[in-house]
């Protein structure tokens, strides 16, 4: 909630301090910790933090920055506990491994897909009408999966499963 008190704005929070001034709370709190003479409490005095911020805006930007890379590197040793935690638990998956198969299984879908549609396709439905090429395409669109599911299948016999630790 805010107040009017002559040409300043008074706000009961910094939340809505943020929201009415169009500045972040982080900013808010850094001035608050460097001593800005607009808060009283949890109050938000605008026009005394406008004038302080004129005075101060460098020094406040280099503190908000420091908070930014503190954040930063607490997010990446976070990020790197995960990972550790994951690798210990056998939750990851070998890039290399799966790129290999995958590879594999897409090649023998790119033949099937390049027999069926670039040889075949074009000299069954040459003279048909469109009702007839659609049923057609329908046709093939079921022989070309009847071929695809057996790869498939040895695609989810090939996918590498991860290795657990202490499994007896």
């Amino acid at each position: 909630m805010k107040k009017e008190r002559g040409k300043s704005r008074l706000f009961d929070s910094m939340a809505s301090a943020s929201a009415a001034m169009g500045v972040s709370k982080d900013v808010l709190k850094a001035a608050k910790e460097k001593g800005c003479p607009a808060f009283k409490g949890s109050r938000v005095d605008e026009k005394s933090f406008r004038d302080w911020f004129k005075a101060h805006a460098s020094e406040l930007q280099s503190a908000c920055q420091k908070s930014s890379l503190r954040d930063q590197k607490i997010s990446e040793e976070i990020r790197k506990l995960k990972n550790a935690n994951d690798r210990a638990e056998g939750k990851l998956q070998d890039a290399a491994k799966e790129g290999e198969w995958l590879g594999k299984i897409m090649g023998e879908a790119r033949a099937v897909l390049e027999q069926k549609l670039v040889n075949e396709y074009p000299a069954m439905v040459q003279q048909l009408e469109a009702p007839a090429i659609r049923a057609r395409g329908k046709q093939l669109f079921d022989e070309i999966m009847s071929k695809l599911n057996p790869l498939a299948k040895k695609a989810a016999a090939q996918t590498p499963k991860p290795e657990t630790q202490g499994a007896a």
